[in-house]
């Protein structure tokens, strides 16, 4: 055992992921293909394996039977000889594609792609791992999508109606039903002349219009209150002559 071979071992990948095989008995086709690197054949005894692996020449001898049980080598004896045995491994370079065993991905690490170089004359098991690199840039943001801008759409009478209604209930107006489908009426002939504009922006929400339509009223109604009371002759002008003002005010401009 002091002379150790100076040779590397073959273990192709038909041996490697064999399910026929135990681990040992693959280490030891490695073993067997270092010492054929010499002659084309190895002719160690059990003995020499035994001692190498530390096991019973018996259990060599199983393993080295279960390697030729399934055509991973094959035992000749020296025809000089006659007697002494050799080891001849075979090289199967082109595995049938149903006799393929993928080995299975273990979860811990990542998936790699084994190449196996056939009919070589030492081993390599170095795997070539295609891995792609972190980038430091970011990803690309999604394109950010356009807000769209509700559309406009015009009420309907009976809309303003129920809409001035409300109002009017809120600050608690007497005859609000009355005056509320007057003032919608007014309201939607004045919007509609000017193409439902604000000045001149187009209208976004009719409601906050009602609700600015219903505030000049009731700020006429206040100025107009105060300028009854300075009247010279103390004449009263009832609530239905001051909401006929207010109309007639926004009906034609302030």
């Amino acid at each position: 055992m002091n002379n150790q071979p100076a040779y590397y071992g073959i273990l192709p990948a038909n041996v490697r992921y064999s399910p026929d095989l135990r681990p040992m008995e693959k280490i030891m086709f490695t073993e067997i293909t270092a010492l054929s690197n010499k002659d084309g054949y190895c002719s160690a005894s059990n003995s020499y394996f035994a001692e190498l692996y530390e096991v019973d020449p018996k259990t060599v001898g199983r393993w080295i039977r279960n390697l030729e049980k399934h055509g991973f080598v094959e035992i000749d004896q020296d025809p000089l000889s006659g007697h002494n045995r050799r080891i001849i491994p075979r090289d199967k370079k082109v595995t049938p594609r149903d006799k393929i065993v993928t080995p299975p991905v273990q979860k811990d690490h990542p998936p790699r792609d084994k190449k196996v170089p056939h009919n070589t004359t030492r081993t390599i098991l170095q795997d070539n791992i295609n891995e792609v690199g972190d980038s430091s840039e970011p990803p690309p943001r999604p394109p950010k999508k356009p807000i769209r801008t509700k559309r406009f759409t015009p009420p309907t009478l009976d809309e303003l109606t129920q809409a001035f209604k409300e109002k009017l209930r809120e600050k608690k107006v007497s005859g609000a039903d009355f005056i509320a489908r007057r003032e919608a009426e007014k309201f939607m002939n004045h919007y509609e002349a000017n193409g439902w504009q604000v000045g001149r922006t187009k209208m976004k929400s009719w409601p906050h219009a009602v609700a600015g339509w219903i505030n000049r009223m009731d700020n006429y109604k206040t100025n107009n209150h105060d300028n009854r009371q300075r009247h010279s002759n103390g004449q009263a002008i009832t609530d239905e002559a001051a909401h006929a003002i207010i109309a007639d005010v926004l009906a034609n401009g302030f």
